[in-house]
């Protein structure tokens, strides 16, 4: 049986470290190009840019976060796309968090989760969860 457990970011200096070793772990990334320092982590860490953040864990291993933005914007980094660990993580969000009030052209009334072009095991996992994909966006 899986057992995941959430944790609430609350910027604790095991929080940074941990959070900061999935940072360095990452393959896919949509928010920045460069790795950030490790203080540079720390200060972006501490000023807690989310609405609602968590690291997610089984047993003592931490296997990603996710976090929630005041957009209704979900943002989820795994280090391994796991299909039952990116569900389990889906379900409790849906048992826990509300979307934000609906703000016309600001923010939609439901969650929508961003996810890097590259991360083609999520994008499956989502596609296959019954997910359905909204828009594709382009930087220049």
């Amino acid at each position: 049986e899986i057992n995941l457990r959430f944790e609430k970011v609350s910027g604790t200096p095991k929080q940074i470290t941990t959070l900061y070793s999935l940072l360095r772990r990452r393959i896919h990334s949509i928010s920045h190009i460069k790795l950030p320092s490790l203080s540079q982590h720390e200060k972006f860490v501490k000023k807690n840019p989310y609405r609602d953040w968590y690291i997610i864990y089984q047993n003592i291993s931490a296997l990603g976060a996710f976090y929630i933005k005041n957009d209704n914007s979900i943002g989820i980094n795994m280090l391994e796309q796991n299909p039952i660990y990116i569900n389990m993580t889906i379900e409790f969000i849906k048992q826990n968090f509300k979307p934000n009030r609906a703000i016309a052209s600001v923010v939609p009334p439901y969650f929508y989760f961003n996810v890097s072009i590259s991360n083609v095991g999520l994008r499956e996992i989502l596609e296959n969860s019954k997910l359905k994909s909204i828009q594709t966006s382009y930087i220049f």
